[in-house]
């Protein structure tokens, strides 16, 4: 191992940091004394969320203005984290954007901008900080899927298509990285009372039971210490475990993709 690997410090990096179950899930591993590294767009609200766990518990708390919509967005993160004299011990891939349209009514602008947040950022952030674990003996990974993840969603295909690929990836590393010393962990949850339900573009929280971003970051928290793969939070997580076993997935899909469109779609 170099020198400048023993030198770095480790810490916790939360992508959607800031907000949601970002938060929530920081407010948990900040009670550990853990340091942490919070990255979103609004540099107001990351200054705020800091705050709050700073008075609240005894952490260090770096926050970083960062949109990861852009190419380089990955790079200009863990360069950030390496000059500081941290490495990513562990990884929270909490930041998604979706929009709701048919997939050939929209522009391909915001299809490659849906991408690269949902899938290609997490991605290269996954790969580096992989290296560096390995480096240092170990470490954890942690990415927030959705429910929409689990089976085609019309008028959501991108969205549940990149969490249909965060859950697919999870599941390959977590053969890949087993004699690796590195956990990796991915959560599925149905639907969670947070602004990105009420901001994504053109959907409506309606009628259905929502879960707390608290609620979720704790089920994740310690699925995620006791080295779950798949975490599924909520009624619907346990509808879908019992399910997958007795449903052939054609009927499951069918059975529950109204639940998805009531969620989501006007």
């Amino acid at each position: 191992m170099s020198n400048s690997y023993k030198k770095r410090k480790p810490a916790t990096l939360i992508t959607g940091g800031s907000r949601g179950i970002g938060f929530a899930l920081a407010d948990l591993f900040a009670r550990r004394g853990e340091t942490l590294y919070l990255v979103a767009r609004d540099l107001k609200q990351l200054q705020h969320s800091a705050y709050e766990l700073k008075k609240n518990w005894e952490c260090e708390v770096f926050i970083l203005s960062a949109d990861l919509m852009e190419n380089d967005a990955a790079n200009t993160i863990l360069k950030k984290i390496k000059q500081d004299g941290f490495y990513v011990e562990t990884l929270i891939n909490s930041a998604a954007i979706a929009y709701t349209d048919e997939f050939a009514n929209s522009h391909f602008e915001t299809i490659k901008s849906l991408a690269q947040l949902n899938m290609i950022t997490p991605t290269e952030l996954t790969h580096r900080c992989i290296e560096e674990m390995q480096e240092h003996g170990g470490g954890g990974i942690l990415n927030i899927a959705s429910f929409a993840g689990l089976m085609p969603v019309p008028k959501l295909a991108l969205y549940s298509a990149s969490k249909s690929y965060l859950i697919a990836l999870t599941r390959a590393l977590s053969e890949e990285l087993q004699k690796k010393n590195i956990k990796i962990s991915v959560v599925v949850p149905g639907p969670v009372d947070t602004e990105f339900l009420y901001q994504s573009e053109g959907s409506t929280p309606q009628l259905v039971p929502m879960l707390t971003p608290e609620s979720v970051a704790q089920v994740s928290y310690e699925g995620f210490l006791a080295g779950q793969t798949i975490i599924t939070p909520g009624f619907l997580g346990i509808f879908y475990r019992i399910g997958i076993k007795l449903l052939p997935h054609k009927l499951l899909t069918w059975t529950l993709r109204p639940l998805i469109n009531l969620i989501y779609l006007r």
